[in-house]
């Protein structure tokens, strides 16, 4: 894509994700389920590490608040420690990447959800009692 100022951008951001529904569940649950998923400590995740590994988890942790749990990219940004505009430029990497981070990030999503509605579940009244 090339800007009118002749500047060129090689990966285009998906500005308009459909997200059936923002998931409202505490927000520091998505970083534990991404040290579940990539095993790397939070602190880590939430460090200035710039390892690949630690990096990666960062990428898949707001990926996974933003495009699939409806999300702010702020927010994300606030739980994994670093600048929104790090966190966007963490989204905005090479195409190549994010296939894998946001595969791993759907993954994430699917964990949440169904523990969410898991809870909702027991949490219902049975309706058989008589």
């Amino acid at each position: 894509m090339v800007r009118p100022s002749g500047a060129v951008r090689t990966a285009l951001i998906e500005r308009a994700i459909y997200a059936p529904r923002r998931w409202d569940g505490p927000i520091s649950e998505v970083l534990e389920h991404v040290t579940r998923l990539s095993g790397i400590d939070a602190d880590r995740i939430r460090s200035s590490d710039r390892s690949r590994e630690g990096v990666g988890a960062r990428r898949i942790a707001i990926l996974a608040g933003t495009r699939y749990l409806g999300r702010t990219l702020t927010e994300m940004a606030q739980v994994v420690g670093i600048s929104t505009s790090s966190a966007s430029r963490l989204v905005r990497t090479d195409p190549a990447k994010l296939v894998r981070a946001a595969a791993e990030a759907e993954r994430v999503a699917e964990m949440l959800i169904s523990a969410a509605t898991q809870r909702a579940a027991e949490e219902r009244p049975t309706e058989q009692a008589a």
